[in-house]
């Protein structure tokens, strides 16, 4: 059975809760202490490889504002500009 959640589901913690949260005390455990062989973790354990690892360059993208008083005459704007860059046809 799938359940579907909804906003109305959605729980928030509560101020009690979040304090309980902060005061909680989490316990860090090792590879020795859960008894977990060295190479089924970490790199030695990864069924992957990464060769190469980039960040892409930041290209300038140019962009236009539609400061109408009226929005439909912004609206007109946008859409003229849209089908003009082949974006949207007619």
């Amino acid at each position: 059975m799938v359940t579907v959640m909804r906003n109305r589901d959605l729980r928030f913690a509560s101020i009690k809760g979040k304090l309980h949260a902060k005061k909680a005390q989490i316990p860090h455990l090792s590879a020795a202490d859960i008894e977990v062989p060295l190479d089924t973790i970490g790199k030695l354990g990864s069924p992957t490889n990464v060769l190469k690892s980039f960040t892409p360059k930041v290209t300038k993208v140019e962009g236009v504002v539609f400061t109408d008083e009226d929005p439909a005459v912004a609206v007109d704007k946008l859409v003229n500009k849209l089908i003009e860059d082949k974006i949207l046809t007619r």
